[in-house]
């Protein structure tokens, strides 16, 4: 099974594939995961063209309409730069060329093994364009406002984007070969009228490939525009918020309530999120006071702010690395030896963290800010969480989701299990420290269910909603419970609309290890290791069926939260 066809078709590029972002608060343009945009209103206008085409004679077929006319024209204008470009680019044109040789192997019987030849071709054509892709958003990320590299990430971004397009198209196209069809059904959607959209007569390779490059760059307009709102020192955040709704009414006037989750491969509902959210407020809440009061308390003289960063936070995971498993040992082994990590510079790098999935060594790349605090351990844990889980993984970059509410658990679980050594890294103000990264994961709890609330409401009211209308909601469900929220701050609400309650997710199943860790941590361990064995770029990665496979309790159920609620009061309590 292929990627959702939205998702797919509209390859509006922000980040690679198989970027696992994990800043709340990050600060990314062209670098933000997903394959999100004006979504079905494009995908039905292309629809539409097609279809209306289907008349024309073959010349007017391989005709693109002006929109794209005047982008083909624009990249032709540039081909003197991008062909004496000093960067590694993967050649459209070869990719075009294996395309259609694939398209011709079809049709000769007898010919599987050249055909299987030309898919595997195809898809390493990808993973090299999705590596590109992930060291140069480590470059953009380090040096964000060097032009040079943004521009070289804009071309590498688009290129990903356009050759996905353009396999899906060869793919969708050779499976209507009856003789070899089975080898593209893992390659292909499920459903018939999904294929039909690259397949419908009049379509061809090069209109595909226009259409993803035309979405490609509408999308990067939109969020261009959301970042001249944000960073504008002349407006007011009364008008940033205003002007922020404005946009994202706009944008999510393309989304339909009926699959907002589908986008994120989610296999709970927004009425189950919604119902949790209740439960979290009336159980979960009271408890996290408890635990916010005890540590005021413990913090009555600042002295969280007093505990200085570990150094080279990397290393010091692979001192411990060893008492938790095997495994983990060598994987943070690998990570040091191999140099597959860069810390930002805090004069001109992005304050963000993520990982990226490396596809032709089955490998990853962080990308980490630090700080100089305690935090520093704590990202760098959560990160190494996710390069951990991705060097596992064998999933092609074509085949490659992102599915967060799987992929978190693997990182803000590690961040729990972490925390036992933290007596002995942070010796006197360990139980501090141990406080603040669980006070930490349960706002995130809290306030990632209160935004997913919202953006629910919002999809299924967009239409008649007006700016004002859409901050008083977020007043009302969000701000007033979280007063530190602001509807423009929050960034994700218009890269990846419907994310957000990921975190959230993640955050209170990684909690089914909680007491696990206190009372008995190998069996923690052993939890963890089966959770980080799943594939969370997988196409197939289903978070409810993932935690049944990995033992993990339902986290939707009115037991669950009283559970955890009554052991986060005990750890209160235990706190001296």
């Amino acid at each position: 099974m292929k990627k959702n066809l939205i998702l797919s078709l509209v390859t509006a590029a922000v980040m690679p594939l198989s970027l696992v972002s994990c800043s709340n608060n990050a600060e990314i343009s062209v670098e933000e995961n997903s394959k999100v945009s004006e979504t079905t209103e494009i995908t039905e206008n292309v629809s539409e063209d097609i279809t209306e085409e289907n008349t024309e004679s073959t010349e007017q077929t391989e005709e693109v309409s002006e929109e794209q006319t005047e982008i083909q024209e624009n990249t032709e204008e540039e081909s003197d730069y991008e062909e004496d470009s000093e960067f590694e680019r993967v050649s459209l044109d070869e990719v075009n060329e294996m395309a259609k040789k694939l398209l011709e192997d079809v049709k000769i019987s007898d010919n599987k093994k050249a055909v299987q030849e030309d898919i595997d071709k195809l898809l390493e054509y990808e993973d090299k364009a999705s590596d590109l892709v992930a060291y140069s958003a480590i470059d953009f990320n380090y040096d964000w406002q060097n032009e040079a590299i943004s521009e070289k990430d804009d071309i590498l971004n688009e290129d990903l984007v356009v050759i996905d397009a353009g396999l899906t198209y060869a793919f969708c196209n050779a499976a209507l070969s009856e003789e070899y069809a089975e080898l593209f059904k893992d390659l292909i959607f499920d459903d018939p009228e999904s294929n039909e959209v690259y397949t419908v007569r009049g379509n061809s390779l090069r209109r595909t490939e226009e259409y993803a490059r035309v979405d490609f760059r509408l999308s990067d307009e939109t969020l261009d525009e959301y970042y001249e709102i944000l960073y504008d020192e002349n407006m007011t955040d009364d008008e940033k918020d205003i002007k922020c709704a404005e946009l994202y009414i706009d944008i999510l006037s393309g989304y339909d309530p009926e699959t907002f989750y589908d986008f994120y491969y989610r296999d709970f509902t927004p009425e189950e999120a919604t119902e949790t959210t209740e439960l979290i407020l009336k159980e979960l809440v009271p408890a996290y006071n408890e635990l916010v009061q005890k540590y005021i308390e413990l913090d009555e003289n600042d002295e969280l702010g007093n505990i200085e960063g570990v150094k080279e936070p990397f290393k010091v995971i692979q001192k411990y690395a060893p008492q938790l498993s095997d495994s983990i040992k060598e994987s943070i082994d690998m990570l040091i030896d191999e140099n597959l990590y860069c810390i930002g510079d805090e004069t001109k790098s992005m304050d963000t963290g993520f990982t990226l999935a490396v596809p032709t060594t089955h490998k990853a790349l962080i990308y980490n800010m630090t700080y100089g605090n305690y935090r520093d351990l704590t990202d760098c844990v959560h990160e190494f969480g996710h390069f951990y889980s991705i060097c596992k993984d064998r999933t092609p970059a074509y085949l490659q989701i992102n599915n967060s509410d799987v992929a978190e658990i693997q990182s803000q679980a590690l961040e729990i299990i972490f925390t036992r050594f933290y007596d002995d890294i942070y010796g006197e103000y360990a139980n501090l420290a141990k406080a603040a990264v669980t006070t930490e994961l349960l706002d995130t709890v809290i306030e990632s269910f209160l935004i997913g609330e919202f953006e629910y409401e919002m999809v299924q009211n967009i239409e008649s909603m007006t700016p004002q209308d859409v901050i008083d909601k977020f007043n009302e469900i969000v701000h007033d419970k979280e007063p530190d929220a602001r509807f423009y701050w929050i960034q994700h609400l218009f890269q990846q609309p419907g994310y957000y309650v990921s975190y959230g997710v993640s955050a209170l199943a990684a909690f089914n290890i909680f007491d696990e860790n206190i009372d008995a941590p190998e069996k923690a361990v052993e939890k963890y290791e089966k959770i980080a064995e799943i594939s969370a770029i997988s196409p197939d990665c289903r978070f409810k069926e993932t935690l049944e496979k990995c033992g993990f309790d339902d986290i939707f159920t009115e037991k669950y939260i009283k559970n955890l609620a009554k052991a986060i009061k005990e750890y209160a309590e235990s706190l001296k």
